[in-house]
């Protein structure tokens, strides 16, 4: 079985685009690396990317080695087949190299295993695969001023190896067809403190259905299905051009739909890096974060926002720059109070699409858990990413159909309390799960603070 398609690598100061040079396969994994240096460990690393193709991408969390080159990697499945570019955001100035890659067979990530140190002999360290075929991706970089030569591992095939100005870069792949204890190597001609991350992918069986499924469902219900052209449908035929856009219109009903009754339907990660210092921050100073920018208390910085795609945080962890820790933040009760200015926020409060935080005395990153709209689908290989929801996504169609085409009432009635009836369940169905968690109530506090009250 083949994996690899095809890869990429550009050198793009200040941000900039690498492209594929050929179409890529609707379904394949993308994998998108950006080596940035970086002066002491003080300046931003690469902000966001996004490709031609809108793809949904989705990151690893940054390593900063030597303290003076991050290792980022962002991965994907591609939502449409054709020409794309992937489009890294970096500060002007900010010297940056791009690696993209092409997969096939794989759509998941089983293994996420890294080692920063040093030496002439790279190694990921080892970590135990799942499933009997997969494919080992070793990513590395190294931090020499005077880099050597790089020969990728035993077994591993060389897809980008290059020697640059600030690094060493290396992307390597092997595919194994048992479980067992594996590691990324690299050997160097020169002694350098380089990170090496081994990821492991596979090819999971995933719980979604295609919109074809749902568009084949929707046809029975309407009677669609029963002329020669069979499931392929005539009225809601593929080829009619209001079938993807009715379709799409109600995913984003049925998601709305779910989110509003507490249901979590299609979540990610997502990093805000570099929210920098106000040096005149006061006890009372609050910073807030916007799709448009970052507000310090002084200075707008339109190059630091929320994810565009973010509907509502769930989570939030911040990380002093230059440091490894990530350390998670709570939600304000009810409002952020006046505190004195400290190195981390440590509080967040979102409303009106902003998110609020205390003043720091230290520049911070950020990693928001967030809930988001499911990527629209685009064609009808597409996979409609809220699981099971099948027949409720089929009977909204239905339903809509049959209003615009003149259907007696007591049937769209009827669909509609159908869809309604599949809406439902879905949102029991969640119910049901979260009552397995086991809740902890805290003691109550008295005035004075953490002190138990006293009966």
């Amino acid at each position: 079985m083949s994996f690899y398609v095809q890869s990429n690598i550009g050198l793009i100061t200040g941000g900039g685009t690498v492209s594929f040079s050929s179409d890529v396969t609707d379904g394949n994994f993308l994998l998108a690396v950006a080596y940035t240096y970086v002066a002491s460990g003080a300046a931003i690393p690469v902000t966001s990317i996004s490709d031609t193709i809108a793809n949904a991408w989705n990151a690893l969390a940054p390593v900063l080695i030597n303290n003076n080159t991050y290792q980022q990697v962002w991965w994907t499945l591609t939502n449409t087949s054709g020409p794309n570019g992937v489009t890294f955001v970096a500060p002007a100035g900010l010297v940056c190299e791009g690696i993209i890659v092409e997969y096939q067979n794989v759509n998941a990530i089983d293994i996420i295993q890294q080692v920063s140190s040093s030496g002439t002999s790279w190694n990921s360290g080892n970590a135990t695969s799942n499933y009997a075929t997969e494919l080992l991706v070793g990513i590395g970089v190294g931090t020499s001023a005077t880099p050597g030569t790089l020969t990728v591992g035993s077994g591993f095939t060389s897809r980008q190896n290059s020697t640059g100005t600030y690094a060493n870069i290396v992307v390597e792949d092997q595919s194994v067809l048992s479980t067992g204890s594996y590691a990324a190597t690299v050997t160097d001609t020169a002694s350098d403190t380089y990170n090496l991350l081994l990821l492991s992918l596979y090819e999971a069986t995933p719980p979604y259905d295609t919109a074809e499924y749902v568009l084949q469902l929707a046809r029975i219900f309407i009677n669609d299905a029963g002329s020669s052209a069979g499931l392929s449908g005539s009225i809601l035929s593929d080829n009619q051009p209001y079938t993807l856009p009715l379709l799409n219109e109600r995913y984003r009903y049925l998601q709305d739909r779910l989110i509003t009754a507490g249901v979590e339907t299609f979540s990610k990660y997502g990093y805000v890096y570099g929210l920098t210092v106000n040096p005149n921050a006061l006890a009372s100073t609050q910073v807030k974060l916007t799709y448009a920018d970052y507000f310090d208390g002084q200075t707008f910085w339109p190059t630091v926002h929320l994810p565009v795609d973010l509907l509502k945080p769930l989570e939030l962890w911040e990380q002093i720059v230059g440091g490894q820790t990530w350390v998670p933040m709570k939600q304000a009760s009810d409002s952020i109070s006046s505190r004195s200015v400290q190195p981390r926020f440590s509080l967040w409060d979102y409303e009106n699409e902003t998110l609020f935080l205390p003043a720091a005395s230290q520049t911070n990153n950020l990693k928001i858990k967030y809930l988001c709209y499911a990527p629209d689908l685009v064609s009808t290989s597409s996979l409609v990413l809220v699981p099971r929801c099948q027949t409720a996504l089929a009977k909204l169609v239905a339903c809509e159909v049959a209003k615009n085409r003149g259907a007696a009432p007591p049937i769209v009635a009827q669909l509609q309390s159908d869809a309604d009836n599949a809406i439902n369940m879905i949102s029991n169905r969640t119910a049901r799960k979260e009552s397995y968690a086991t809740y902890v109530r805290q003691p109550f506090r008295t005035r004075q603070g953490s002190r138990r009250a006293r009966f």
